[in-house]
């Protein structure tokens, strides 16, 4: 039974870890654990880890630690580390707490390149929603139900509102059903279409 627990602990794809309550010193962790965190061996990972300045944010340590003593374990808590050349790298970590024997386990993931990703999205949405918010044209994105998911300043002070969540053509036109001449099916297939209309809820012609 110890055999099949140790090679399945030194073989699996995660960082599993057992560490003090108190300084965070490694007690025990597997290879996984220990590349995380940029070193080699866990021989290594022991010796140099600095345990509680191996944290990039003390507080967080410490609210990680406050939820461990109310709930006694954690699922995925967020928390900044540093690995041996000083670089940051973000973890996802899961333990239960044993307070009797002085101890966290539990595992932990990498999720820097996730991190990274989702910075590169946000910032890649702020440029989109600035050059969308900065247009004079009236611009909306609706979704598959007819639905209003996004307007531009510039529609919503044609429409008078934001209409988000609104059925388009009542939000856009006043009307109670789907517009005579909608080219919503055509655009949900990737195809280009336009059209010349006029509009009843202020009889304006739009070329859309």
């Amino acid at each position: 039974s110890e055999e099949k627990y140790r090679n399945l602990f030194d073989t699996a794809m995660v960082g599993m870890y057992r560490t003090t309550i108190e300084d965070g010193k490694i007690i025990e962790a597997n290879v996984a654990f220990a590349n995380i965190l940029g070193y080699g061996t866990v021989e290594e990972l022991k010796k140099e880890f600095p345990t509680t300045k191996g944290y990039a944010n003390s507080e967080r340590r410490e609210a990680l630690i406050e939820v461990l003593k109310m709930s006694g374990s954690v699922d995925r808590f967020e928390i900044e580390g540093f690995r041996k050349d000083g670089t940051r790298v973000s973890v996802e970590v899961s333990g239960t707490l044993h307070p009797n024997q002085g101890y966290i386990e539990g595992f932990i993931v990498d999720n820097t390149e996730r991190k990274r990703t989702e910075m590169a999205l946000s910032e890649s949405e702020e440029k989109y929603r600035s050059i969308m918010e900065s247009m004079k044209d009236l611009i909306y994105i609706c979704t598959q139900d007819y639905r209003v998911e996004y307007m531009n300043p510039s529609m919503i002070q044609r429409t008078g509102r934001d209409a988000t969540g609104e059925f388009c053509f009542k939000a856009l036109h006043d009307l109670d059903e789907i517009c005579p001449r909608c080219m919503h099916y055509k655009s949900q297939q990737s195809e280009y279409c336009e059209a010349d209309i006029v509009s009843p809820k202020d009889n304006r012609s739009y070329h859309v």
